[in-house]
């Protein structure tokens, strides 16, 4: 059964990635009704959405002024909450340069939420300590508009302040783990150093989060990826026999990262702000 889902992607300077994502999201985002909030703070640095991403989202809200990195992060949230009218069942929180490239993964969750307790979706950020990620998250709406104000009021490592409350009001999460895990274990660091430590490509959720200036090729190299995800060609003429090879070397070595051991295994996770104090 189709439900009602609110997308919330927040951006500032990453107009192509968006231009991109929500020509994903129109295309090749079929199981459910979505309702597509672009919420903007990038005009006052000379940033401007074009003519097709107005046509492609359903509403548009623009900050005239950004409150800075990680508050402005938490400032388009906050608009987007403040004015969102569409009633929905679900939310969805995304970045611009986080492509699903089909919504299977958002299908299944929307299904395990419904059949639970829990609230919220989303990978888990760190393994040592209580964390949550915010580049994907998917939450029942109703936890949303009664929450979102408070959860999401951060300044700094939001990853951890979220987790930790939804933990202290005992609101129940499920984690993502096909996005998981999004930090490559020290113990093959060596020899697999990913971007700066960051995984990027999650083929069992068909998504990957790359920011175009960390790749080579810039954003034709991040087309190529995205169909590879996919399986099938979308964004560049790539045979479908080479886009499945490549997708299969990437399920290998997002394998052994899953199975490579990590002494969080064996340790307790950390809190990072319980006691009203960040540990170092």
């Amino acid at each position: 059964m189709q439900k009602k889902v609110s997308v919330i992607i927040r951006v500032y300077d990453r107009i192509d990635d968006l231009s991109h994502n929500l020509h994903i999201i129109s295309q090749l985002w079929t199981k459910h009704d979505y309702h597509i909030t672009v919420v903007f703070n990038g005009q006052e640095a000379g940033y401007e959405l074009t003519e097709e991403i107005t046509a492609n989202a359903s509403h548009i809200i623009n900050l005239e002024q950004n409150a800075g990195h990680l508050k402005g992060n938490s400032q388009l949230i906050l608009e987007a909450h403040k004015q969102q009218t569409k009633e929905s069942d679900f939310t969805i929180l995304l970045e611009a340069d986080t492509w699903l490239m089909n919504d299977t993964l958002i299908d299944t969750y929307i299904h395990r939420l419904s059949s639970s307790d829990a609230v919220w979706a989303s990978s888990e950020w760190v393994e040592a300590r209580w964390s949550l990620g915010l580049d994907f998250i998917l939450m029942k709406s109703s936890f949303f508009q009664q929450e979102g104000l408070t959860l999401f009021n951060f300044e700094k490592r939001p990853e951890m302040s979220i987790c930790e409350t939804l933990l202290e009001k005992q609101f129940s999460f499920i984690y993502i783990t096909e996005l998981m895990p999004v930090h490559r274990p020290s113990l093959i660091k060596s020899i697999y150093n990913a971007d700066g430590g960051r995984i990027r490509l999650f083929p069992r959720a068909y998504t990957l989060t790359h920011h175009i200036e960390d790749l080579k090729g810039g954003m034709a190299e991040k087309l190529y990826l995205a169909d590879i995800m996919r399986t099938k060609p979308f964004f560049t003429m790539s045979t479908p026999s080479d886009l499945l090879i490549q997708n299969v070397k990437y399920r290998l070595i997002e394998f052994i990262l899953r199975i490579t051991p990590r002494s969080t295994w064996f340790k307790k996770k950390r809190y990072t702000f319980k006691g009203n104090t960040i540990s170092k």
